[in-house]
């Protein structure tokens, strides 16, 4: 076996064996199975995990060579090896709260490999975590860039997440307005989709928003009046003799 077909087939056989397949093809997951990862080289026998108690062992024991898989796929050009891998190592780091190692990985996944959904979907997932490691610029950049894919896909679904996610952000950085925007739009998709608790969950934040800025709005008008009753200015004040 020469070099190169080792790296396909040692590669091949890691994504094959932690990616899961869904039972049956829904209009949830068309836009997902356009990126299924490459079918593994000849020889390579996979190992399906048997059930989803499986995983997270399997996962404690093999996260390493599973990132050292995505490392060498990514320098080969094997970019939907890296993307699905990619996904695989966000469920491992994400439970265990490890945002940053997460994010790390997508960031070896974001190349582009000629296949809209998945470049939208890293680009999302880069966002989601950069919101969650701070850096909201980064996030909105991110999620900026799967919006305009989602949209040119004429993927309504993953359009409201994207704008769902776009307004945390945007709320962290005090752009009201913008997280408004963001989450309007989501909500008139989420109720065009039929999916009222979305529709339901991304009211709440736009109310819970709409608290806080009044919250903020009224901290200064309280501070000025205690500051103009305690200069004898303000109404109420005593005038000076």
């Amino acid at each position: 076996m020469t070099r190169r077909r080792g790296r396909r087939h040692w590669s091949g056989w890691w994504t094959s064996t932690c990616t899961p397949r869904p039972r049956q093809p829904t209009s949830s997951t068309r836009t997902t199975r356009r990126s299924d990862p490459t079918p593994p080289a000849p020889g390579a026998h996979p190992q399906p995990l048997p059930d989803r108690r499986t995983a997270p062992a399997w996962l404690d024991t093999h996260h390493t060579h599973l990132s050292d898989a995505q490392r060498t796929a990514a320098t080969h050009h094997r970019h939907r090896t890296a993307w699905h891998l990619a996904r695989t190592l966000t469920t491992f780091h994400q439970q265990r709260g490890h945002h940053r190692e997460a994010l790390a990985v997508w960031r070896i996944a974001a190349r582009r490999h000629h296949n809209a959904a998945g470049e939208a979907s890293t680009s999302n997932s880069l966002g989601r975590l950069s919101h969650r490691t701070g850096d909201h610029h980064r996030s909105i950049h991110h999620h900026d860039q799967a919006l305009s894919r989602y949209r040119a896909l004429g993927d309504t679904t993953r359009t409201a997440r994207t704008l769902d996610h776009l307004g945390h952000p945007h709320a962290a950085l005090g752009n009201h307005s913008r997280a408004r925007e963001a989450w309007g739009e989501a909500l008139e998709l989420y109720r065009g989709l039929g999916r009222d608790a979305d529709a339901d969950r991304v009211q709440r934040q736009v109310d819970d928003l709409d608290r806080r800025c009044q919250r903020s709005a009224q901290v200064p008008a309280a501070s000025s009046r205690r500051s103009s009753r305690a200069s004898g200015t303000g109404p109420g004040s005593s005038a000076p003799r």
